[in-house]
């Protein structure tokens, strides 16, 4: 059983996917659907949403300025407001929500289909760490344990539910929570965790960080890792696998803990 984070990158508009949705959404409910007794926590991020640029710079810099007295603006604070931490936790609830109603779609949609039959049973549930209107989805180690323990898909959004937390680390936080054996993280910009110029198939946690490493892994998710012995593997599910691999995709593959010819892990 692992934590499967997906950046919130990965929920953009592909270029290789059936209208809006992505094609590693449809690996996704394809290895859910070969074997019933698969569980699994998937935490997603809101970064699609949150960091259009424009918007992004916008907010930050009216937080950041005020009126002085001259009646000319002033820069008061360069950190952003936490306001915008609500906005991004707010933003994985939406992605979070919309990939568990495609899951349950699925199920409901394929319920008689010989392929997606053995999805019959289960269905994705949404739990979020910051709930301002709804207690009842809110997120609770016992809550979720239970979910898993029916066979059901657990999908989290909120991050850790407090300001200054990305959901890297609201992922390996999880893992640790609920006794998963791996983290793993989908992104959508590279193929890995890049050192001296070529993807690094594997480092340890004390490497990524001695390393000054600052891409696609959050430093505190890492250190917590280091702490906790759990691995975190990187990989990008449009990744080449090589000539042994054609036609496979990688996210089935990287679930399986078949991620040889492809990403990165950080690990002990």
């Amino acid at each position: 059983m692992v934590s499967l984070k997906i950046s919130g990158g990965s929920f953009r508009k592909p270029v290789d996917g059936l209208g809006d949705i992505p094609f590693w959404c449809f690996y996704l409910l394809r290895y859910l659907a070969e074997d019933q007794s698969r569980k699994l926590v998937i935490t997603v991020g809101g970064g699609n949403i949150i960091r259009k640029q424009n918007f992004l710079r916008s907010i930050a810099f009216l937080s950041s300025i005020k009126f002085a007295g001259d009646g000319q603006l002033r820069v008061m604070d360069q950190q952003p407001h936490k306001e915008l931490d609500k906005m991004g936790m707010l933003a994985t609830n939406v992605n979070a929500q919309w990939l568990t109603w495609l899951i349950n779609e699925a199920i409901d949609q394929n319920r008689e289909s010989s392929t997606y039959g053995c999805l019959s049973s289960r269905k994705a549930v949404f739990l979020t760490s910051f709930a301002p209107e709804n207690q009842d989805q809110l997120y609770g180690v016992g809550r979720a344990r239970d979910e898993l323990g029916e066979g059901n898909i657990v999908v989290l959004g909120g991050g850790t539910g407090k300001s200054g937390v990305t959901t890297d680390t609201a992922a390996v936080m999880r893992a640790v929570e609920l006794k998963l054996g791996s983290v793993l993280k989908i992104t959508h910009t590279e193929y890995g965790i890049w050192w001296e110029n070529e993807i690094s198939r594997k480092m340890t946690h004390q490497d990524f960080l001695d390393r000054g490493i600052k891409q696609i892994l959050d430093r505190t998710a890492v250190c917590l890792a280091k702490e906790e012995n759990l691995g975190i593997f990187v990989f990008n599910p449009n990744a080449p696998v090589g000539k042994d691999g054609e036609g496979l995709h990688n996210l089935p593959l990287a679930l399986d803990g078949d991620g040889r010819r492809f990403g990165s892990l950080v690990c002990s």
